[in-house]
């Protein structure tokens, strides 16, 4: 039998990981009921917020000027 060399490419810190990279696992593990909101989620409330923002300004301007 051949004794192991620190450099060998079997098992030690020179394996590849066989845990799999955090970006191909779900972002929220807990109860799908109770999940946060998503990105895309977040973009489409702010947009609405945007929109309704700029919905009041107009009625604002319209009852001062107007």
């Amino acid at each position: 039998m051949m004794p192991r060399s620190p450099s060998s490419t079997q098992g030690g810190a020179s394996s590849p990981s066989r845990v799999p990279p955090r970006t191909q696992s779900p972002r929220w593990h807990g109860n799908p009921y109770e999940r946060p909101p998503t990105d895309a989620e977040l973009a489409k409330a702010r947009r609405r917020q945007r929109s309704l923002m700029r919905f009041g300004g107009v009625v604002v301007l319209l009852l001062v000027y107007g």
